[in-house]
């Protein structure tokens, strides 16, 4: 027999074998925080994690175009925005005078979308469009679903945001939505975590597809930093016409239909100051 004890061996000891765990373990943890952010956030683009993919481009699109050379113009706000601007027939009016990108997201508001000014000011675009509608000026009020919206959004612009500083808009942030921003790596894992489940599945379901029939749908979202990236983010797939193909008495008939009771609603009656997007 040639077994070897502790006592028989010079170099190995309960504390040497402590610390090497212990340094084991760190790694792990250094490591986790960041290789699962990124692997989910590139699920949350690509895959199906998310209802579009479109919530997860923010922060990585900032960190795109902040490596361009190109003088850039860079669009924010929601689905108004979003859906009128056309960023790659924007720049080829402008005769490569700049890029513009439109980063605009159906349902954005000034509350959520403060996170990413900071890390415009630093990607130094030529100029920044904000999009600020009378639809986003009305008070938030206490419902499940908005609150909802607003904790989803701030969950994965931490996951995708790489620990930005919060000293430029913390102390605008109400107390029920401080435990969705992360401000260390531990913090940020945690968020991650809650979809890292589903970035796995959909890694699986992505390389299995051909051979397994796992029901995966290509949502045909552009590869973060690729060509078609680049592309994706100047101008974003735009929804199918629907006014534009009716007549104008099938358009007067709907506005005659529904915009008395839309009238009524908050986002038809803004206020001049006192809302959190204020």
């Amino acid at each position: 027999m040639c077994g070897v004890t502790v006592e028989e061996h010079p170099g190995l000891s309960p504390r040497n074998l402590f610390t090497s765990i212990s340094i084991f373990f760190v790694s792990f943890l250094v490591c986790s925080g960041y290789l699962v952010p990124e692997m989910v956030n590139k699920s949350l683009i690509e895959g199906n994690t998310l209802k579009s993919g479109r919530y997860a481009i923010t922060f990585p699109a900032i960190e795109w175009i902040g490596e361009q050379e190109s003088d850039s113009v860079v669009a924010i706000g929601n689905s108004v925005l979003q859906y009128a601007t056309d960023g790659q027939c924007m720049s080829e009016r402008l005769e490569g005078k700049a890029t513009v990108y439109n980063l605009a997201i159906s349902g954005a508001n000034p509350y959520t979308e403060m996170i990413q000014i900071p890390a415009l000011v630093e990607a130094q675009p030529t100029m920044v469009m904000l999009d600020l509608g009378p639809n986003s000026l009305w008070p938030f009020y206490d419902s499940s679903s908005l609150d909802e919206y607003i904790q989803f959004r701030f969950t994965i612009l931490s996951i995708t945001s790489g620990l930005q500083g919060s000293e430029d808009w913390g102390h605008l942030l109400r107390s029920i939505d401080h435990p969705y921003i992360a401000s260390s790596l531990h913090e940020r894992m945690t968020l991650s975590s809650s979809y890292s489940q589903a970035a796995i599945d959909n890694i699986i379901w992505k390389e299995t597809d051909e051979y397994v029939d796992l029901s995966y749908y290509n949502r045909g979202m552009a590869e973060v930093n690729t060509a078609g990236w680049d592309a994706y983010l100047q101008t974003p797939t735009f929804m199918p016409p629907k006014f534009e193909t009716w007549n104008q008495s099938e358009v007067v008939g709907w506005f005659e239909e529904n915009m008395e009771s839309k009238a009524r609603m908050g986002g038809y009656n803004p206020h001049s100051n006192g809302t959190l997007n204020h």
